[in-house]
């Protein structure tokens, strides 16, 4: 019976500083204060990780008055903690740092007065004791309301991450990886229906000379034209890449070919009456476009998406050439 008294008490103590701990190391991630207050997450993160080990030494020399005193100080220091976590994070302006903020000190106020009615300093009834049980589930809720916070902005920041690496960063339309993995469903499509689809690679003519003549700034610029031409031009249901350097890629659902045909001689003609200005000459260029349709029929049925991509590639690349 004795020992299962102590287990008792060593368990209440322990449950204690555990709640203490998750949540100053739950504070500093939620409030990220290594970014702004490395000082302040040092301390904080040394205080939460050698407490536990001063109540297992003291568990160990059977000093179980002295664990609990310093189970309740260290309670007390984290209300504190947590407070500062706050008024620190709101000066830095996180986004969650005041709904932290209010349910820090809501907790706090709540544990003091339930504390305070223990001690008979408040009047002691059942709202006063039940205040701290009050102010743990206010403050929870509180703060899962933060965290779905974080969890909604970390969402956001990796999906436009994922958008920014699928960019082209001079031109701001699909790079390559950007192009493959806009064209994934659009394959899908194709397959289940055998739509007729078709690929355009056009490559600007020449391009070293405009590099060489007028400068890569200006070379630049004519790139720009360029995929804002074709991007203006085809319709929305294609799809624009730059495929590297001068060269840039359209998929395209199609009826027959000579829509496509049509399609890369209206990119190809209002590319021809492009003028760019280098400061009183005119830079003017020309293009050259590679053309081909397919659909998933006869050979394309055993190849897989990747294996028809491909083969259309090498179609219009050696179209390009050609041309």
């Amino acid at each position: 019976t004795h020992h299962g008294v102590h287990f008792q008490d060593y368990m209440d103590v322990s449950l204690m500083i555990t709640y203490s701990v998750i949540g100053l190391h739950f504070g500093r991630a939620l409030l990220e204060t290594s970014k702004y207050a490395p000082r302040l997450n040092k301390t904080i993160a040394t205080v939460s990780n050698t407490i536990p080990f001063i109540i297992l030494s003291l568990f160990l020399l059977d000093q179980l008055h002295f664990a609990t005193l310093v189970a309740f100080l260290f309670n007390t220091s984290f209300a504190i903690l947590t407070i500062i976590l706050g008024v620190v994070a709101v000066k830095a302006k996180v986004k969650v740092a005041k709904i932290y903020l209010i349910s820090s000190v809501t907790a706090a106020m709540c544990v003091s007065l339930s504390t305070a009615a223990v001690a008979g300093i408040f009047p002691y009834n059942s709202l006063t004791f039940k205040a701290i049980e009050v102010g743990m589930a206010f403050e929870g809720i509180l703060l899962a309301v933060a965290l779905a916070s974080r969890f909604r902005d970390a969402q956001r920041d990796k999906e436009q991450a994922e958008d920014f690496a699928r960019k082209d960063e001079l031109t701001d339309i699909y790079n390559r990886r950007g192009f493959k993995y806009a064209t994934t469903e659009l394959f899908t499509k194709f397959r289940q229906n055998n739509e007729c689809f078709g690929l355009l690679l056009l490559d600007i003519d020449k391009f070293k000379n405009v590099n060489d003549d007028f400068g890569h700034a200006t070379g630049d610029l004519v790139i720009i034209q360029v995929a804002n031409l074709i991007a203006n031009t085809v319709r929305k249901i294609d799809i624009v890449a730059r495929w590297g350097g001068e060269e840039f890629i359209v998929l395209l659902p199609l009826k027959n070919e000579i829509e496509a045909l049509r399609l890369a001689e209206d990119i190809r003609s209002a590319i021809e009456k492009l003028d760019t200005r280098y400061f009183d000459e005119s830079v003017k260029v020309t293009a050259s476009i590679g053309v081909c349709i397919t659909r998933f029929d006869d050979a394309n049925l055993l190849r897989s998406d990747t294996g028809v991509f491909e083969k259309l590639i090498s179609n219009a690349d050696h179209a390009l050439y050609q041309a």
